[in-house]
């Protein structure tokens, strides 16, 4: 009876614990490959997850203002991986809004040359749909968070991961942010910090601060204008 009892308490406890937590590594999106934005930006965070057994999931977040993911010129989203996988490795769970077509190669700007990339539909100043998040998954025999974490440098990148991002309220605010820190000692948390390069964009402001600026130049030439004697 004494058995029974302990095999009976066994079973519920191993019935109400349930499947173990996946493990997740996130990485800052904080090398700034462009001087649109300031030193020190956080861009967001790219996190991967072993979602099953061969199966990486792997979630770009945007978080810092205003951004969205960006296509002219450079890949929108720029990765390594393990060497020879296609577009059937590969399944988008969260377009975030976007719609985005998968390739290889490619370049993204200051953080070089990548193995893989994903580009999202082109809209002025970002892509359709403003797109923040970009979730998808890569599935592979044997494939691991470490395969995607530590292949910086393959085709020429300097970083583990890059995005290419706009600022919705500046025209012509664009670059690539990048994450990891392009080496096999990649570790959770970790990134490069803001070396910049000129992504050769230069800001220019909105209508309405055209206009303010427009208002301004006028007061201050109605003061300066002589006036003439009666």
């Amino acid at each position: 009876m004494r058995k029974l009892l302990i095999i009976s308490a066994a079973v519920m406890v191993l019935a109400f614990a349930g499947p173990g937590a996946a493990s997740a590594d996130t990485f800052d999106l904080n090398a700034i490959y462009c001087n649109c934005l300031p030193s020190g930006t956080v861009a967001g965070t790219v996190t991967l997850t072993q979602f099953q057994t061969n199966i990486v999931d792997v979630l770009v977040q945007l978080s810092a203002p205003n951004l969205t993911f960006h296509d002219q010129g450079l890949n929108s989203f720029s990765f390594n991986g393990p060497a020879g996988l296609t577009e059937s490795n590969f399944s988008i769970v969260n377009n975030g809004g976007g719609s985005w077509t998968f390739g290889t190669g490619g370049n993204a700007d200051g953080a070089g040359n990548f193995m893989y990339f994903f580009m999202c539909a082109a809209a002025p100043n970002g892509c359709t749909g403003n797109p923040t998040v970009l979730e998808f998954r890569v599935t592979s025999t044997g494939v691991t968070p470490v395969d995607l974490e530590t292949l910086g440098g393959r085709g020429g990148s300097k970083t583990d991961f890059a995005a290419n991002v706009a600022n919705r309220n500046v025209s012509g605010c664009t670059g690539i942010v990048g994450g990891g820190n392009g080496t096999g000692q990649s570790a959770p948390s970790g990134g490069l910090d803001g070396a910049h390069e000129n992504c050769g964009s230069t800001p220019v402001p909105e209508p309405t601060s055209m206009v303010l600026l427009g208002t301004g130049l006028l007061a201050v030439g109605a003061r300066l204008r002589p006036r003439r004697k009666k």
